[in-house]
């Protein structure tokens, strides 16, 4: 019963993932691609940062550079 009722919640999961970076793709929010790189941002990297517009290397890389010439 339990194996039933766990795939049944991986499903829910699965489609409530997909249902919010569907959302915030409508609105604006966040990016399918990384808007430096060009390659696709990973849908938990979307979910766990609305409005993400980058990946994490290009975010890391960037983030880097604007410390190193903020000074």
């Amino acid at each position: 019963m339990s194996d039933d009722a766990d795939r049944a919640q991986d499903a829910l999961d699965k489609e409530m993932e997909r249902a919010m970076v569907s959302h915030a793709a409508a609105h604006g929010e966040t990016a399918n691609e990384c808007d430096e790189c060009g390659y696709l941002i990973p849908s938990a990297h979307q979910v766990a940062l609305p409005g993400v517009r980058h990946c994490v290397e290009c975010a890391e890389m960037l983030e880097h550079w604007a410390k190193r010439f903020s000074r």
